[in-house]
């Protein structure tokens, strides 16, 4: 165990994993580095919204009634809408330190109130209970925010793993919940996303600043220094491709599309607010409450044991497999019994589990790839999120209660949504959008001008580092040699024509350094030639700066 050094205040732990390589057919071992702190946080965080939609604690329809407590839920999603669209047209501003103060206030302010909601006498008038849940939906948006800032600091494996264990932790926070008397529960409930802001104050060092640009865009420095890993973009991409990136033909660069990541969001996020305002029915009680924690648990389970592991775009896969399997329990939840009814309940909330974890990441890789401000990057991707829940949720709703004992009204509905998604999700793989190639173009001209910056001044810092890196981790000539191509930001390809050599030949050097270094991509194997080296393992040591 470890204390960060990059631009970080978290304490880390390393664990091994092994990955399947497919071009050399045989399994590989790498160190994935975990930021406990962060970890710790986001489950305050999840457990926080998982108590705030799912759980009757807070809401208990005995006080309000069962359709009004949906319907304060679904103004709580808008809110959450309207938040993310206010926070992403003055993102220049909440990036500032200023912003980021204010929009730490905010959550401690704001989520809170909603827990209010337990513990007042039973009124008539849904106004104030739907105004102290409209509070907490502008906290709820805005804690994501504050913990946007520590995530895109993170590579991809690290933020799936994150919200893997987030996942987990907020799950056993549900699920506790539902075994305290309701005004223990939302004591408790509303200190998580205080606690949550916190340990955020904590983890985000004052030497990681995100400087605006001219251009409403934030420049991403570490303790004062441009990061160039974050501008040239390498966040996961191996040397050389052996697959479709995203979609996209693999043609040696790494293309991404944020219109396509929204899209899949609004997508995934329509489902969760179906299932969700479905499982919310008090028929379902206490039993769907089990049933979400356990469908989380799960997902967040098979997320590191699978979804770690995977080199292959993972949003293609979601797509691919997750959806259809969810689409068919839309379509059977409709004329199911009671426990056929719990079981689609349980298979969805898995399978949305996963695609909320896979999307974090996106949002994440999507401000690397792309020179925007953190704050409107999650902003706009986390948008049609809380769009797609209200529609969800208020579909959901409509079938609950407008056809509770007509099958056939309740398949239609469940037929018209099914086609909703297919038509989002066909657009969103067969149409991407014109972002592609510009964020192509871009990444394009960052590396380039990375090249041409280490060249002109850096390169004897990189030499440096590289050759110290060599040393201890007993590289051979050759291979410190091809380190310091890596650096640099080549590929397999520059690194055969450099060498004269194959490029089977380079693609082996890559592999046998990566092995050495326990890494699995080359945004890790900067991250440790930039700090000159970290040893490798886990340390005994706490090492406090």
């Amino acid at each position: 165990m470890h204390h960060e050094q990059a631009g970080q205040s978290d304490i880390s732990i390393d664990m091994r994993f092994l990955q399947w390589d497919d071009e050399h057919e045989a399994s590989r071992e790498f160190t994935l580095r975990i930021p406990l702190l962060c970890v710790l946080g986001l489950a305050f965080y999840f457990g926080w919204i998982f108590c705030l939609f799912w759980s009757p604690v807070l809401l208990p329809s005995a006080a309000v009634g069962d359709f009004e407590a949906h319907a304060i839920r679904t103004v709580m999603t808008v809110a959450m809408f309207v938040a993310y669209v206010a926070f992403g047209l003055f993102a220049r501003f909440f990036a500032s330190r200023r912003g980021e103060l204010l929009l730490r206030l905010t959550s401690l302010l704001c989520c809170p109130f909603g827990c209010a909601v337990a513990v007042l006498p039973p009124a008539g008038d849904l106004a104030l209970p739907a105004l102290l849940w409209c509070a907490s939906g502008v906290g709820s948006s805005a804690l994501l925010l504050v913990w946007s800032k520590k995530l895109v600091i993170l590579n991809r494996k690290q933020i799936i793993f994150s919200a893997s264990g987030a996942f987990l932790g907020g799950s056993l926070l549900l699920l506790t919940m539902s075994f305290l008397p309701t005004g223990v529960a939302a004591l408790i409930v509303s200190s998580l996303p205080v606690v949550s802001v916190l340990l955020a104050w904590l983890v985000l060092s004052p030497s990681v600043t995100f400087a605006p640009s001219d251009e409403d865009g934030a420049g991403f420095t570490l303790s004062g220094r441009e990061d160039p890993i974050a501008c040239a973009g390498l966040d996961e991409a191996p040397p050389e491709p052996s697959g479709p990136a995203d979609g996209n033909e693999a043609d040696g660069t790494d293309r991404f599309s944020f219109m396509r990541t929204v899209l899949l969001a609004f997508a995934y996020s329509v489902g969760i607010g179906f299932v969700g305002s479905s499982a919310t029915v008090h028929a379902y009680y206490p039993y769907a409450v089990y049933v979400i924690a356990a469908a989380n648990a799960l997902a967040a389970v098979f997320t590191v044991l699978f979804l770690v592991r995977k080199s292959r775009d993972i949003a293609l896969i979601l797509t691919e497999v997750f959806l259809p399997i969810m689409l068919v329990c839309i379509f059977v939840f409709s004329f199911a019994s009671y426990v056929g009814q719990l079981a689609c309940l349980f298979a969805m909330f898995a399978l949305l589990a996963c695609h909320d974890i896979v999307d974090i990441a996106s949002v994440s890789k999507s401000f690397r790839l792309f020179d925007e401000n953190y704050v409107k990057t999650f902003a706009v991707g986390r948008t049609l999120n809380g769009l797609g829940c209200t529609l969800g949720w208020i579909v959901g709703t409509v079938m609950c209660f407008a056809f509770p004992g007509d099958p056939l009204g309740r398949m239609f509905i469940c037929f018209a949504l099914v086609v909703l998604l297919v038509v989002a999700t066909s657009f969103a793989v067969f149409h991407p959008g014109p972002l592609s190639y510009v964020r192509e173009v871009r990444l394009e001209a960052e590396r380039s001008a990375r090249s041409i910056a280490l060249e002109a001044g850096a390169g004897r810092a990189l030499e440096l580092s590289t050759r110290i890196v060599a040393g201890r981790y007993d590289l051979t000539p050759r291979q410190a040699e091809v380190l310091y191509c890596l650096a640099q930001g080549r590929n397999a390809g520059y690194i055969a024509e450099k060498f004269t050599i194959s490029a089977h030949t380079a693609k082996s050097h890559i592999y046998n350094i990566y092995n050495k270094l326990g890494v699995h991509s080359q945004q890790e194997l900067l991250d440790i030639v930039e700090s000159e080296g970290v040893p490798e393992g886990p340390q005994t040591v706490l090492d406090v700066h």
